[in-house]
């Protein structure tokens, strides 16, 4: 069997990710408040409210693999969230007509750029954990013996 080399994790490394699991978990817990009044105040926001509960619930997943040390699947499941929380907010903040011909308005566009466009920030800290751990991976590859290469 072939023996890793590991390299420890380095400072900006535990800062970035720090960071970003703090972030993420405050973006998660404010989004999931705001679902929670949507759902509570009008009958019409409530599968807004669900669609923004599961993307909080994919930016959970991405900050449980980054723990687990899955950064490229977090990166993914990062820009998929947040994305997703600001498509939400666009279609919330933007009238569109049902089938009845009834508008469905009433909240600003400020909205989407206080509250749910910000999210999208989460991408560069995820982004730049990704490349250091890429980067960390090609270091531990150059230093192990070759004969353990082909292990």
């Amino acid at each position: 069997m072939s023996e890793k080399i590991r390299i420890k994790d380095n400072r900006f490394l535990k800062i970035t990710k720090t960071v970003f699991v703090v972030l993420s978990a405050l973006v998660t817990v404010f989004e999931l408040f705001q679902a929670a009044g949507f759902a509570v105040t009008k009958v019409f926001l409530r599968p807004y409210a669900v669609g923004i509960a599961v993307m909080c619930c994919l930016l959970a997943a991405a900050i449980v693999l980054t723990l687990k040390g899955r950064y490229v699947s977090s990166l993914i499941l990062t820009v998929v969230s947040t994305v997703g929380l600001t498509a939400v907010g666009y279609i919330i903040t933007h009238p569109a007509a049902d089938s009845d011909g009834w508008i469905i308005s009433g909240i600003p566009e400020g909205v989407l750029w206080k509250y749910f466009a910000p999210s999208l920030l989460l991408i560069i800290p995820a982004v730049m954990i990704a490349r250091e751990a890429a980067r960390v991976r090609e270091i531990e590859e150059i230093r192990r013996p070759y004969e353990r290469q082909f292990d």
